[in-house]
């Protein structure tokens, strides 16, 4: 089952702070370590929300919103794709995700999960 674990920006994501140093050191083995187990598929942290743009269609017409926006709780400032083994398994995940970002300072941190439609394999 594939999951996809999206953090959620704050204040310094949107102004263009990157993260500590120590938490970059601790994502960089902690995804190392789940690729060595087979389930880290894709991830990255994001550029803020003003190096960015929104599409919207209404009626038939689109429209291009250029960033920055003003929800900078609703923004995503990272991802993770993993593929576990069940619910359970991607809730162990995250709670490791998550601790490594309160590890290190971060006090108030928001990871959204959803599960990703499972695709049928190319013929």
């Amino acid at each position: 089952m594939r999951y996809m674990m999206m953090v959620m920006g704050d204040a310094d994501f949107e102004a263009g702070k990157p993260a500590s140093d120590e938490l970059q050191a601790l994502m960089g083995e902690y995804i190392g370590r789940m690729a060595a187990e087979g389930i880290f598929v894709d991830g990255a942290g994001l550029m803020p929300s003003s190096q960015g743009f929104k599409a919207h269609a209404r009626n038939g017409e689109i429209s291009i919103t250029d960033g920055p926006f003003t929800e900078a709780k609703e923004i995503i400032g990272g991802y993770a794709i993993v593929d576990v083994r069940d619910e359970a398994h991607a809730r162990e995940v995250v709670r490791e995700f998550i601790g490594l970002h309160t590890r290190t300072g971060y006090t108030d941190v928001t990871c959204e999960i959803r599960r990703m439609e499972d695709v049928p394999a190319a013929e």
